[in-house]
């Protein structure tokens, strides 16, 4: 057969993986890139794949994240589960890697798209994978929810709908559904914490220790004295509670060294955030993470009208004090915080840390009891 004949898309995706395999031929990546990129442009799907991965790998061709997402986004469109789900892959390490590396390597030249549209749009993908029943997809999907990712409420057939116009429509725009419970009557949930590995996106979800959410702009939180504070956890409004109020995510910065007792000593941060734009999300290096304590939460929803028969750590719903309650008034509670082995916080032997905030003055409110 001479090669320079072969005008069928099918035989010039066999010539490519020929070349990649090194079938009957000497193993060589350039040419399996080229004959690929002859079958991808006739619209032969599992050539825009190959070639898509040619591109995300640095084989045959150099390496270019924005070439590798078009070619895989040719071959999910006509519904290849495997590009799907690599193309959901490739979407959320482009973001790991501008959030973590801006200013290395190739990723460098990636075309700019908004932090939030990539999430979504690798979210998408995947969820169609998961239709399709992609064993990978459907693990990671399954993943996603059991971890309660910040950023996903799991509205697959609002974005199904928005795939079945055959583009990424609309996803831009998608804003604050992603958190479309905010504002509902206060739910109550008690935290159960989960050690694990700390991933890229900790920023991005509920948890203890690691990477807080930051926004553009924002500087770490520090004591009157200089003294960087120490990040403690952050929850975001999830879909099994709602926050109190307009709240849209309570972090809690604390100086572990000299442990304050009362709102009136300083070291420590009830930090509110009503609104949040995702597409300004940044991570803030201080330089110092207590990433080995680094624990997700799961949350056990409970009456906001019970009134609890153990101490336990807790969002909503109604404290139990250790020495007496000393609720401020006008404020509303937040958060109650016990001793979390896991997470490597101790308040004395027997401790709880508790919150409160005023929704008309914003002024936040602490105290910490111990036995």
């Amino acid at each position: 057969m001479n090669d320079k004949n072969i005008a069928n898309a099918a035989e010039q995706f066999e010539m490519g993986r020929r070349y990649y395999n090194g079938e009957g031929v000497e193993q060589d990546y350039t040419h399996a890139a080229l004959w690929y990129m002859e079958a991808a442009e006739q619209g032969h799907a599992k050539a825009q794949f190959n070639l898509g991965m040619c591109y995300r790998n640095g084989e045959g061709a150099e390496k270019d994240g924005n070439q590798a997402a078009y070619w895989l986004k040719e071959a999910a469109r006509q519904g290849d589960a495997e590009a799907m789900y690599n193309l959901a892959i490739l979407r959320e390490t482009m973001l790991c890697e501008e959030i973590l590396y801006k200013d290395m390597l190739w990723w460098e030249e990636v075309e700019y798209i908004p932090q939030t549209q990539k999430l979504r749009e690798g979210l998408l993908w995947l969820i169609l994978a998961a239709k399709q029943e992609h064993t990978e997809a459907q693990k990671l999907l399954n993943e996603m929810r059991h971890i309660n990712y910040a950023l996903v409420d799991m509205k697959a057939d609002d974005l199904i709908a928005l795939a079945g116009q055959g583009e990424i429509k609309g996803l831009a725009d998608y804003g604050g559904r992603y958190f479309s419970n905010a504002g509902t009557p206060v739910g109550a949930a008690r935290l159960k914490l989960i050690k694990s590995e700390m991933p890229p996106y900790s920023h991005l979800k509920s948890h203890f220790n690691g990477q807080p959410y930051f926004e553009e702009g924002e500087r770490w939180p520090v004591a009157k004295d200089g003294k960087m504070l120490d990040f403690v956890f952050q929850i975001f409004n999830a879909d099994d509670f709602g926050l109190p109020g307009k709240i849209k995510l309570i972090q809690f910065y604390y100086d572990l060294k000299k442990r304050p007792y009362s709102a009136k000593a300083d070291g420590w941060l009830v930090k509110i955030y009503e609104n949040i734009n995702l597409d300004k999300a940044v991570i803030i290096d201080p330089g110092y993470t207590r990433s080995y304590y680094y624990c997700e939460i799961e949350f056990e929803p409970i009456s906001p009208k019970a009134k609890n028969s153990n101490f336990c750590s807790q969002v909503g719903g109604r404290p139990r004090w250790l020495q007496g309650d000393i609720s401020p008034n006008d404020f509303q509670f937040l958060f109650q915080l016990d001793c979390e082995t896991e997470a490597g916080l101790y308040w004395g032997d027997v401790g709880m840390v508790y919150a409160y905030y005023d929704p008309n003055t914003k002024e936040t409110w602490f105290d910490l009891q111990s036995c």
